[in-house]
């Protein structure tokens, strides 16, 4: 008997134990209804709507309340999220929360490209008379708002490009205008100056003006410019005439509308005395007759007064000085020295050129006011003014 119960006991125990094994106390949790069952979640830089699929009873959704550039909307299972243009070269991420009615969720991640725009286009466009159609490159993936200030200059984009068109011109003088664009935050415009050089700057006669700065008033030299061959000259009209042989400085074209005046240059003989182009700083009290340093002089048509004017400006290659005026200089020899120089004629301060029109020809007098130039006088040597090494 004893065996037998111990034998049964043990048999117990294992059936006890047995069932102990069996109920480890996990439990199976039902699965979620809320599954995404087809989604689109990248949108466009210039702003969409997309819409996905969700599986589940009684949805809603929302964002987190930071974000405030996308927008939800719930039919049924069709969840439609919508983004404003991403104005920003980043992109741009949010977390679209779902729910359903028995409180079943899940998290759908949404993303915005930033906003791309490259344009391979120069800042100032300088086109020759003919008409003509150029393309600049361009990489974009927003909309792009474009309008230009002229009837002859059209403007439009196409996929990778766009495209500036320019009607003849026939005007006999520059013609400009300007083409704006604007994309996401970048506004911004291109300047495009219609000229033939050779048409319609060469042969014109102008003011080469400026400020005496004894009195204040405008002074000026009458010039011409001039082609011969492949070459570029400026005139001096009237000492020319008085001298009977053409007193000229050498230019040098840089574009249809742009030419430069270098300094130094041997003119030509004006009665005991050699002319020549002398640059000035009249801030610092500086000049300089280098003629590896000069001024840029660009051409535009003032249409209120119907002058083609030249806006004179330094060239930049004399260091730290700047030439803001210009010095007609006489010298006692063709080459320029410390010992050969006499004096100056006439001082143009921040000079410009302006179209001479005859004057019953002109609407009004522009800027050449108060005339007078010193032809006639003798040079006067500034012995205040320094010699830039």
């Amino acid at each position: 008997m004893k065996k037998t119960y111990f034998i049964f006991a043990l048999m117990a125990g294992c059936m006890a134990l047995a069932t102990s094994c069996s109920d480890d106390g996990s439990k199976e949790f039902p699965a979620n209804t809320v599954q995404v069952t087809s989604a689109e979640t990248e949108l466009a830089a210039a702003g969409e709507s997309k819409t996905f699929t969700v599986t589940g009873t009684g949805l809603t959704a929302s964002v987190p309340e930071s974000c405030t550039w996308l927008t939800v909307a719930v039919s049924g299972n069709q969840i439609t999220v919508t983004a404003e243009p991403n104005l920003e070269r980043q992109t741009r991420h949010t977390i679209v929360n779902i729910v359903a009615s028995n409180g079943d969720k899940t998290g759908v991640s949404v993303s915005q490209y930033g906003a791309i725009f490259t344009l391979d286009a120069p800042a100032n466009l300088s086109i020759s008379d003919g008409a003509q159609e150029i393309s600049y490159a361009a990489k974009y993936n927003l909309p792009i708002s474009l309008r230009s200030s002229a009837d002859w200059l059209k403007v439009n984009m196409t996929d990778d490009a766009m495209v500036v068109t320019a009607t003849a011109n026939n005007s006999g003088h520059p013609r400009s205008g300007y083409v704006y664009y604007e994309i996401g935050t970048v506004s911004d415009s291109i300047l495009v100056v219609q000229c033939d050089f050779d048409m319609d700057i060469v042969g014109k006669v102008f003011y080469l003006a400026g400020s005496n700065p004894s009195t204040g008033e405008i002074t000026y030299e009458l010039v011409q410019i001039k082609k011969e061959g492949a070459d570029y000259a400026l005139d001096l009209i009237e000492y020319s005439e008085i001298a009977e042989t053409e007193i000229s400085s050498p230019i040098f074209k840089q574009n249809e509308f742009t030419f430069n005046l270098p300094m130094g240059y041997a003119m030509g003989q004006y009665g005991n005395y050699i002319l020549g182009w002398v640059g000035w700083d009249a801030n610092e009290g500086y000049i300089t007759w280098s003629n590896s340093v000069g001024m840029n002089i660009s051409f535009s048509y003032d249409e209120e007064y119907g002058v083609t004017v030249g806006e004179m400006v330094d060239d930049g290659a004399w260091g730290s000085y700047e030439i803001n005026a210009l010095q007609l200089y006489a010298f006692s020899s063709e080459e320029f020295t410390s010992s050969t120089r006499v004096g100056y004629f006439n001082r143009l301060v921040y000079p410009w050129m302006e179209e001479y029109v005859e004057e019953e020809e002109a609407a009004a007098p522009r800027r050449v006011a108060l005339k007078s130039n010193s032809r006639a006088k003798a040079p006067v040597f500034d012995s205040s003014v320094k010699i830039a090494k």
